[in-house]
């Protein structure tokens, strides 16, 4: 008989929202693709909002538990519901021996009462990066799954960090009543420690390392469309986001473009210097709410105008704005044929990262020295305070040291790999346990598990 797990997590449930952002889908595909081979016979299903396309493609099911749109005291209401009828259900189930149905039967304790195990994949939005409100809402609706006896796994998330007591304590709560928390970088491990947090934690790796790139025959076709020559060497791409327009961050289009002018110097060396070829890569797409597909968003108009920032003080005409809209397997096997990437989205440079291409990473949180870390190559992490001169420190530094850098991610990229894989290997020896033991991991099993584990086995190689 199959098992069924339970996707569920911080971010926005709206349609579009994770197959149309690359990066989210990178890691939802790779994880899938993890899951389909260690557990075959797996029902995987989340409460993401996924096309019919994307679910009969990589094998999920979606389920829209509430309405994205609406008062957000009608969702409070359904949150703090749900948190009581799941305790009463508890109480009923626990004290009384009795199990009275209804008290679960609402659409999300219907959800967590049918599956096997309840996945928490957050990334990087439970934390700061996400208002009060939501971060408030996401831990009531992991306590809820606990309440009615499930056992919940933090996967190959970057959480944190947390601002001011409440956070903190909420966060301390939260993960203390999870069974085990898998960070996909090390920096956010060693931020749940200083919480006091008591759960294991194992540092893994993020599934996105496991997306495969589109075939080359189909790279060529996109290059070709796009107008890129091949054979121009070198070629550089760049991604941006509104988050790296650090005034006033945000995940879509900011209120003013002026931050931009911190780029210009460096798009300006590749052009003008290196004789490069310069593509603008977008890394986040929008849903057409008539058709459902994609479309150009936030990303495409930041790196258009950036575009025409440059073209007003250099001649060179061998930046490219990329204007179709690809899948994450297209993208990926796009960046695959650069010789360096300046990335503002960190998935587009885990794109790039995980083919062994050199690459800059544009910081906006602490999760971008976590990827590097594992990678060895922390100093090419660039940060605003160091202003646009240390931006262009950072790509001429990368570009002179590129043979070392790329001999740097032979090296590691295989194990981060089989630390990305380790997730779901993780997840099927958690299935083979009872429900009391998956709530409550036995020690020689999670001591394992981090013997198998990036820090574990990095100082191994380091040993060796």
């Amino acid at each position: 008989m199959g098992v069924r797990l339970f996707i569920t997590g911080s971010c926005s449930s709206a349609l579009g929202n994770w197959e149309h952002q690359l990066g989210n889908a990178a890691i939802l595909i790779g994880l899938l693709k993890g899951i389909h081979k260690y557990l075959p016979d797996a029902t995987v299903v989340t409460k993401y909002q996924l096309s019919k396309t994307f679910c009969q493609t990589y094998g999920i099911q979606s389920l829209l538990l509430e309405p994205e749109k609406g008062a957000r005291f009608r969702r409070a209401i359904i949150t703090f519901s749900n948190l009581f009828l799941a305790g009463a259900w508890r109480f009923c189930h626990e004290v009384l021996r009795i199990d009275i149905k209804f008290l679960r039967s609402t659409r999300l304790l219907n959800a967590y009462r049918t599956s096997d195990l309840i996945i928490d994949l957050s990334g990087d939005t439970y934390g700061d990066n996400i208002s009060f409100t939501n971060f408030i809402k996401h831990s009531l609706d992991l306590l809820t799954a606990r309440l009615v006896g499930k056992a919940v796994v933090s996967l190959a998330n970057s959480p944190g960090p947390f601002s001011g007591w409440i956070k903190k304590s909420v966060a301390r709560v939260v993960f203390n009543k999870v069974a085990l928390i898998t960070t996909r970088e090390p920096v956010s491990a060693d931020l749940l420690r200083k919480l006091g947090i008591k759960t294991p934690i194992i540092t893994t790796a993020c599934p996105a390392f496991l997306l495969e790139p589109a075939q080359d025959s189909r790279v060529g076709e996109i290059m070709r469309s796009e107008g890129i020559d091949s054979n121009s060497r070198p070629i550089i791409g760049i991604t941006l986001s509104g988050y790296n327009l650090y005034s006033k961050p945000t995940w879509d289009l900011p209120e003013s473009l002026e931050d931009l002018e911190l780029y210009v110097p460096t798009v300006r060396f590749l052009l003008d210097e290196l004789d490069a070829q310069v593509l603008l890569i977008p890394h986040v797409y929008r849903t057409n709410p008539w058709t459902g597909q994609m479309i150009q968003g936030p990303d495409y108009v930041i790196l258009k105008t950036l575009s025409q920032m440059v073209s007003r003080c250099s001649k060179n005409n061998k930046l490219k704005l990329i204007e179709g809209t690809y899948s994450p397997a297209e993208v990926k096997g796009l960046i695959g044929k650069l010789d360096l990437l300046i990335s503002g989205r960190l998935h587009a440079g885990v794109a790039a990262l995980s083919q062994c291409v050199p690459t800059v990473l544009l910081a906006y949180g602490h999760k971008h020295f976590g990827f590097m870390r594992m990678l060895n190559l922390e100093r090419y992490v660039w940060q605003p305070a160091m202003g646009p001169d240390g931006l262009l420190a950072i790509v001429r530094l990368v570009w002179q040291e590129r043979e070392r850098v790329a001999s740097e991610l032979h090296k590691w990229v295989p194990l981060v790999k089989e630390c990305a894989e380790l997730n779901v290997k993780i997840l099927q020896d958690i299935l083979r346990l009872d429900q009391k033991e998956r709530i409550r991991l036995p020690e020689p099993v999670v001591n394992r598990w981090k013997s198998l584990g990036w820090e574990d086995r990095r100082l191994a190689s380091i040993g060796q």
